[in-house]
Order: structure tokens, then sequence, then C-alpha cells
């Protein structure tokens, strides 16, 4: 079996994924799988709660699916992650607090 396969079947109902992008400063967005096929899987926007914040920074990890996002299904990669739109990827995430920032 090759890697790629492997990883097209490794996203699971549940799988908690994160994008990170931005220019000036960086946004991070949580994603939780609510549906999966091994093309596809079916993507919800969660929450953000903060866990450590400073002066235009801090640290994030995804609080709960908010019920009134619009569902997204996407293709999955063979790199393992999904393309949520033009700008951003999302990747399996790893339990870890994520760095963002904000620019005034």
């Amino acid at each position: 079996m090759s890697i790629a396969t492997e990883t097209k079947t490794a996203l699971e109902v549940g799988t908690i994924l994160y994008t990170s992008w931005g220019y000036e400063q960086t946004n991070v967005e949580f994603y939780q799988v609510v549906k999966a096929t091994k093309a596809t899987v079916t993507i919800q926007r969660m929450t953000s709660r903060w866990v450590e914040s400073g002066d235009m920074r801090g640290l994030v990890v995804p609080g709960e699916v908010i019920p009134t996002s619009k569902p997204l299904v996407r293709r999955l990669t063979d790199s393992g992650c999904i393309r949520v739109d033009d700008c951003s990827r999302g990747w399996v995430y790893d339990g870890r607090p994520k760095y963002v920032s904000s620019y005034a």
C-alpha cells in the first residue's frame, strides 16, 4: 500500500483539522470531520479557545463545532491535507496550541 493511499484513509469522523494562514498576522481556524469517504471529507467549522494571550499574539486550541456553520465537502490530497479554500490547507491537528497574531 502506498503512503498516499494510507494518507487518504487516515481521516475519520471526529478528526480535527486546522489551518494557519496570513501575511502580516497569523490566523488559525479549526474544523472537525463530520463525514468521511475514501476520497472526500465533510468538515464543519469550530470555535477557537484562547489558552494564552499577549500583546497582539497568543495560543489557541479548538473549541466546539459551530452548529450553524455550513458543512464543506473537500477532497483529500496525497500530501495528507485538504484544500479548505484558495489560501488555506487543513492539516490534522496534533493537540498542541497553535500560534496566532494580529496586526494593528
